[in-house]
């Protein structure tokens, strides 16, 4: 905000981005910890883990991870889905290759591994039908009797 120079309705809105952007580093730090702890680049579900004082509390509770705030901000509730859910998501790193520029651009490099760290398991969504169940499972009787 400070290079910008800007002011009035603008430093406000740049705020804002500013603070949507925290809370999605925050996010993505969750997402990054929770892939690292458990060993592998692949996301737990979120309902199967605890919060960390839960964990700490008892023992007998499987070994969550934490919390992911999503609910931080608008930003990260809806891109909830996108970072650790059933979609396949792609991260794109823009830089500046200008001196001026290199904090942000070492910043984004950062950031954008973390990101790389997180994998999705996306699966197909099937609706199925009444119908085509039935119908599959009299096919699956008629291989089983033959």
């Amino acid at each position: 905000v400070a290079k910008s120079g800007v002011k009035g309705q603008q430093l406000n809105e740049a705020k804002h981005i500013n603070l949507s952007l925290h809370h999605l580093e925050h996010v993505i730090v969750m997402l990054h910890q929770q892939a690292k702890e458990s060993g592998r680049s692949v996301l737990v579900d979120e309902k199967e883990t605890s919060s960390k004082t839960h964990r700490r509390r008892s023992s007998k509770r499987s070994a969550g991870i934490g919390h992911i705030p999503y609910r931080n901000c608008l930003l990260t509730m809806v891109l909830k889905d996108s970072l650790g859910g059933n979609c396949l998501t792609a991260m794109v790193a823009t830089l500046s290759t200008h001196p001026d520029h290199v904090g942000e651009s070492l910043s984004t490099c950062a950031f954008a591994q973390r990101v790389s760290c997180i994998t999705n398991i996306a699966k197909k969504n099937e609706q199925l039908d009444d119908r085509m169940v039935i119908r599959k499972l009299r096919q699956r009787v008629a291989e089983l009797e033959a």
